[in-house]
């Protein structure tokens, strides 16, 4: 599996791990599986780890389809915030990339470490619930 995920039950929380070579239909692939993942009721904020990518095939007609996708994940899991780890030129290259495809009407965070991301994700969390 090229994208492989666990969920947090109890902080709502999706982490993400990617592998070394991701392809659109990957990507796509895992947004139908978390979406028709019955035990997964709501993700607030999902983790990406961009870490291990050493490449990541993306044609520009490819990038409605993830847009598609996405949405449709955001909307059936109440999605909040996407935080990607990227800690290499390559990686932050990759995470803006993505934040410009589906980076409208969601926080969109790039950090550089798996502790940056779960700081951050706590913080959004306390946040949300202040709020509500």
């Amino acid at each position: 599996m090229s994208i492989e995920y666990s969920y947090e039950s109890s902080s709502q929380v999706l982490h993400v791990n990617l592998s070394e070579y991701i392809y659109v239909q990957d990507v796509l692939n895992h947004l139908n599986e978390v979406i028709e993942d019955n035990s997964i009721n709501e993700v607030k904020i999902e983790i990406v780890n961009f870490e291990n990518v050493k490449d990541f095939a993306l044609a520009q007609d490819e990038a409605v389809s993830i847009r598609t996708e996405f949405a449709k994940f955001r909307l059936d899991k109440s999605l909040i915030a996407s935080i990607i780890i990227a800690n290499s030129p390559f990686h932050q290259g990759m995470a803006k990339m993505m934040e410009s495809i589906i980076g409208h009407n969601i926080q969109m965070h790039i950090v550089d470490t798996h502790e940056q991301a779960v700081e951050l994700a706590s913080n959004i969390l306390d946040k949300e619930a202040f709020i509500n």
